[in-house]
């Protein structure tokens, strides 16, 4: 009896998801990544934000999901996460929040932190120090306690040593260095994997076995990176081929963002800033110094949450947009005034149409299945689409309603 086959294209976060989500489904599980380690072009790692809320209700029971198993994790670990709030503005509802107060009991959030937060953002402003509990005037914004940040070098760990212990058992197998370039077809099923290793401009190609399923999840490249060939007609060899085709493409288009890291002198009122995401002035600031002790300088991750659509791979900083930005933000956050660029980068955010994830089988080739256009937000989605991709099975994970994210929502 054949064995039935995983293959997994993409070594970000969505191929480990959906690795770790169907461990169970396969008895070997492939994975072809261009680079040279896991996770190297995530967006997640930008952010990385632990959070209840999301505006799509169907994405807020993925996040809401993640974040109890996060706290979960954080019970064993101690060092995973932490809880210390984001900061919406303008008011945003924050749907599940009464469902974490058992969580926010345990952890201290003291009204001098409130304050000094408050008293950072409005220096102008006295006796703030009741203005900030859970949530605030519309003014203000909302600070939502049970939210927080996920420590990336501890969590890409956690994800690492389950992925290890797959290795170890023999399940998965991991191709680093290894490019899937090209899919031959015949009209429904995907029958060879035409894989370039090494960069070495040629392809070698991997038949499938009937059962075999293979996984789109190259984040900004998906759809892009694979040429369609069809299969000339009674050949068994998969370089003779009738030619190119077009077929369907998920809806998804890459958004490019500037990212700096900012760098000013310690000062002890900044301790567990919480995270800001300011739409009414554009800007996104993150403390990358909450799981270090003994630091003398502190850094915050800082965008003014430029969005501008691009092609896949396209990481290149503009340097006209730094000085703008450093302009814009230490005008608009005065404690940011002695403020340093330390590093600038960009990364790219994965969108559909609709915002949503693509989470399902191709609607025309049947063994074709889709991650894609998780929009930034894989990390903090990771373990709720663990947890919720594994309760399907494969026949009935695109069955409606249960699947808000499938593909064929666009046919």
């Amino acid at each position: 009896m054949k064995k039935k086959t995983l293959h997994i294209i993409g070594g970000g976060i969505a191929g480990a998801i959906t690795a770790l989500a169907w461990k169970r489904k396969f008895d070997n599980i492939y994975l072809y990544e261009k680079q040279s380690s896991l996770f190297q072009f995530a967006s997640s790692r930008n952010a990385a934000i632990l959070r209840s809320y999301e505006s799509d209700v169907c994405i807020s029971n993925i996040v809401k999901l993640s974040l109890l198993e996060f706290l979960k994790l954080q019970e064993k670990e101690k060092n995973i996460v932490s809880l210390c709030g984001l900061w919406l503005k303008p008011h945003e509802i924050d749907y599940y929040l009464q469902d974490f107060k058992f969580f926010l009991q345990k952890n201290d959030f003291s009204n001098d932190y409130n304050a000094s937060f408050l008293e950072l953002l409005h220096p102008q402003k006295e006796n703030l120090s009741n203005i900030f509990s859970v949530a605030a005037n519309d003014e203000e914004g909302v600070l939502i306690k049970g939210n927080g940040v996920i420590s990336l070098d501890f969590f890409l760990l956690h994800i690492q040593s389950f992925i290890e212990n797959l290795q170890q058992e023999q399940k998965l197998t991991i191709f680093y260095n290894s490019q899937v370039k090209e899919f031959v077809l015949d009209k429904e099923n995907i029958l060879f994997l035409g894989i370039e290793k090494n960069k070495k401009n040629s392809l070698n190609y991997e038949e499938l076995n009937y059962d075999d399923v293979v996984v789109e999840a190259t984040g900004s490249w998906a759809g892009s990176a694979v040429r369609y060939n069809i299969r000339k007609e009674n050949s068994s060899d998969p370089e003779k081929e009738e030619g190119e085709i077009e077929n369907w493409r998920p809806p998804i288009t890459a958004y490019k963002r500037h990212l700096y890291n900012l760098e000013l002198d310690y000062f002890s009122s900044i301790k567990n800033f919480p995270v800001i995401w300011d739409e009414t002035k554009g800007f996104y600031l993150k403390q990358e110094n909450y799981f270090e002790t003994g630091v003398k300088k502190i850094n915050f991750l800082a965008t003014n949450c430029d969005e501008k659509a691009t092609r896949s791979g396209d990481y290149e900083v503009n340097k006209n947009h730094q000085s703008l930005f450093e302009e814009q933000i230490k005008k608009q956050y005065s404690f940011l005034e002695k403020a340093r660029v330390v590093e600038s980068r960009a990364c790219l955010r994965t969108f559909a149409l609709d915002e949503r994830p693509i989470i399902g089988f191709d609607p025309f080739l049947k063994n074709l299945f889709w991650v894609a256009g998780l929009g930034g937000k894989g990390m903090s989605m990771s373990l709720g689409l663990i947890k919720w991709m594994e309760k399907f099975t494969l026949k009935n994970i695109d069955d409606f309603p249960h699947n808000p994210f499938s593909c064929y929502r666009f046919i």
